[in-house]
């Protein structure tokens, strides 16, 4: 999963991460899900709080930003929605 903070200023087009992100990244570090956040936690040091994220997951009752989903086979992202959370938890899908 990849947290990625959204300046609203600057347009993202969701529709074409999936496609940079597996000419860039090697097969296995590509994100299968996506969020954006606001911002991170810091902790004194200077580093992300990462904690809150990995309890959260991909539950989408806890998530209130947006969540997108890398499904197997997929040319991109896809909002994940209570349909597809619920075949990924009975294991449709095989990640």
């Amino acid at each position: 999963m990849a947290a990625i903070v959204k300046d609203d200023q600057t347009p993202l087009d969701i529709s074409k991460l999936a496609g940079h992100l597996k000419t860039s990244l090697p097969k296995y570090a590509v994100p299968l899900f996506v969020r954006f956040v606001p911002d991170f936690e810091w902790t004194a040091t200077h580093k992300i709080k990462k904690t809150n994220l990995k309890n959260q997951g991909f539950d989408l009752s806890q998530i209130k930003e947006g969540m997108y989903v890398l499904l197997p086979g997929s040319e991109k992202y896809e909002t994940l929605n209570d349909d597809i959370y619920s075949n990924i938890a009975a294991g449709k899908y095989k990640f």
